[in-house]
């Protein structure tokens, strides 16, 4: 059920997008500026990529370690003859492959979009290719860190609350060190 959920969010928000995109610039843009158009579309976006790929990473990640929650499914799961290890790399392994396989339908769409209406391009495979790698980066971070968070919390909403935290870290370090250096080592 979490694959076909995460499917059909992809196959919500790229590919219905890319032909609201291309119904608004075949009809008030030239053929070239189309196809410059509708090329620079599979760049990696903030709202049909970076949040859709967060929301997958932190579903799958607290989905597929779900168990920890509860300590009976923690005894039953540590009971059973497989080492944690093994159990781990199984769960963590697992997300990745219905992440990949919800990817892959989102991008064979598109593609097939893209196709008959003649912009698929040099240009266009180079940024699908782009998008995919930035996508699967992202992804496996943020399932890193909400897999972190899960283990280390134990409870559903604090470990969206340490997820959130964890996610937020970095932008607020990287602001602090600019203001910092704007402001207090001019001549660094």
């Amino acid at each position: 059920w979490l694959m076909a959920i995460q499917s059909l969010i992809f196959v919500l928000f790229r590919p219905l997008m890319q032909l609201m995109a291309y119904e608004n610039a075949r009809n008030f843009s030239t053929p070239q500026l189309l196809l410059e158009t509708m090329e620079s579309y599979f760049l990696p976006d903030t709202l049909s990529d970076f949040i859709v790929v967060t929301l997958a990473a932190v579903s799958i990640g607290i989905v597929f370690f779900s168990y920890l929650f509860s300590k009976r499914k923690v005894d039953l799961y540590h009971s059973v003859p497989v080492n944690r290890k093994h159990l781990f790399i199984s769960n963590y392994v697992s997300g990745i492959i219905i992440f990949v396989i919800s990817q892959a339908i989102m991008f064979v769409i598109s593609i097939l979009i893209a196709i008959p209406n003649h912009y698929m391009t040099r240009v266009s495979v180079r940024n699908i290719i782009i998008c995919i790698v930035c996508n699967f980066v992202i992804f496996l971070f943020i399932y890193g860190i909400t897999i972190c968070a899960v283990m280390l919390t134990g409870k559903i909403i604090v470990a969206l609350v340490a997820s959130a935290v964890l996610l937020l870290l970095f932008p607020v370090v990287f602001s602090l060190c600019d203001y910092f250096m704007r402001y207090f080592y001019i001549t660094f």
